[in-house]
This record gives structure tokens, sequence and C-alpha cells, in this order.
């Protein structure tokens, strides 16, 4: 668990050092957010859920071009699309769990792009 621990905060810093502040990450969250509106709390659980297994055998977050889908959330994604997704709906439905990205100066963006 320890290299595993240490293997995201590696990329965390790495994903910082390169965009201190992803404006494409913070879209990504407030359609996110959009899309979520019509769903049950289960619903956007499951979606969370169903990325982080995906997560779990590692998404390419460096290739900007769709390459994952879900069948319970339609369209293609890229791996940041998806970490972004997962991102809003745990803040959806468990807001304080660690989820092993930091996009919490997209998601204030995000949130305030809400009007």
């Amino acid at each position: 668990m320890l290299a595993k621990d240490r293997r995201t905060i590696i990329a965390q810093q790495t994903m910082r050092n390169r965009a201190p502040l992803r404006m494409d990450v913070a879209s990504y969250l407030r359609g996110a957010i959009d899309k979520f509106k019509g769903l049950s709390t289960e619903e956007v659980r499951g979606i969370g859920i169903k990325i982080s297994m995906l997560g779990q055998s590692g998404l390419d977050n460096n290739n900007p071009n769709p390459q994952y889908n879900l069948r319970s959330f339609p369209g293609r994604f890229s791996g940041i699309h998806l970490c972004a997704i997962m991102y809003a709906a745990f803040k959806h439905f468990a807001p304080h769990q660690a989820v092993g990205i930091d996009f919490s100066m997209e998601w204030e963006i995000a949130m305030g792009m809400r009007g």
C-alpha cells in the first residue's frame, strides 16, 4: 500500500507541475455536475465506483484522446475526463472521501460556473 500511495503523490505532483490549473478538468467537472442533476445518488455512486475500478487497472491521463466508454454514462472519454467525472461523483455522494487525485482548485471553479 505504501508504494501505491507514493505513486499517487508523484502522479499528482507531476500533473500539477505540468499545469497548475486545469481548465479542461474544470469544464469536465462542470459537465459532470450538470449530468448528475437528473440522477439519483445511487446512480452517481455507481458511476464513481465504476470509474474508480477502471482506474485500478490504469487510466492514461496523458492522452487527451477519448478512448474509454462507460455503459452507465454515455459518450467516449479520455483518462483525465473520467478522473474528473469520478471526482465529481465522489463529491456528490462522499464529499470528504479522498479519491487519489486532487482537483480541488478545478472543483471550486466548476462550482463557480454554476451561476
